[in-house]
């Protein structure tokens, strides 16, 4: 993420002072402010930070994580809504069912009315903390979960996201399975079912996407396809540089290269 234009990363030793500093930075540029800590435990620690940032109104963004759906073992495992109400800042959720390995147990059961429903729920009602009228609402569809090929219960919850996209008019993200053509296949079923590519987000583009073996790992002209369906291409994976190949033939860019990909798609 130092890498990306723009962005300038500033490390913090606590997640108290990172919040501070973002709040600092809030107030002498006019800016918006943005940190980022892991979830649970680090989210606890700016509960003063983000206190001050809410009840002053100052513009600042915080991403945290959340626990991995139905992990027991997930040891940072808190529930973060009730605290983060508490300071006053808006919380934003995302929501659906990611790729199959975290499905729920009765997954095969669950109709695509029924995921849905349960969606559509958690967009109009919310979800969580149900101390609190609604508790907190869906903003995002996703990221919604495929494999390659896709299992018939990554397609039942992409048709259900898809309507849930129609009805709202929520952007759809999803993580695309790894395969030749995963990505635009992807997109085509958002359309086919009616949804708007337009309003879609492919995530990991720049290693889900150029799949070609050396010596044309990465050929530019890979992405094409994908961009003209219309939808987002999410270039996530700045900052992740690794000299061993992936899946084989199949070799991860590094941020000089995924800056290469964004020019020429750019250029289109």
């Amino acid at each position: 993420m130092a890498d990306m234009p723009g962005v300038r990363l500033v490390h913090a030793r606590h997640e108290h002072c990172a919040c501070s500093m973002a709040h600092g930075y809030a107030m002498a540029t006019g800016k918006v402010g943005v940190a980022s800590t892991t979830c649970g435990p680090g989210f606890t620690q700016i509960m003063t930070a983000l206190t001050q940032a809410a009840r002053g109104n100052v513009p600042l963004v915080v991403f945290a994580g959340d626990s991995p759906m139905g992990a027991a073992w997930y040891l940072q495992e808190l529930d973060m809504a009730p605290l983060a109400r508490a300071t006053g800042a808006h919380i934003v959720l995302g929501g659906g069912y990611y790729i199959r390995g975290f499905h729920p147990s009765n997954m095969d059961d669950l109709t695509e009315d029924a995921l849905y429903r349960r969606m559509m729920r958690d967009a109009e009602e919310g979800v969580g903390d149900s101390s609190q009228a609604g508790g907190v609402k869906m903003g995002i569809i996703g990221e919604l979960g495929l494999s390659w090929p896709t299992h018939p219960n990554e397609a039942k919850a992409l048709a259900a996201g898809v309507r849930v996209q129609r009805d709202t008019g929520l952007a759809l993200s999803i993580h695309p399975g790894w395969g030749q053509g995963a990505s635009v296949d992807a997109v085509r079923r958002v359309a086919k079912l009616g949804g708007d590519p337009e309003r879609t987000i492919i995530s990991h583009c720049d290693h889900r996407v150029a799949l070609n073996a050396s010596p044309h790992s990465f050929d530019v002209d890979q992405f094409f396809e994908l961009a003209d369906t219309g939808c987002y291409m999410s270039f996530d994976g700045f900052g992740k540089e690794e000299s061993f190949r992936q899946n084989g033939a199949v070799d991860l860019p590094n941020d000089a290269t995924r800056i290469n990909y964004l020019m020429a798609l750019a250029e289109l």
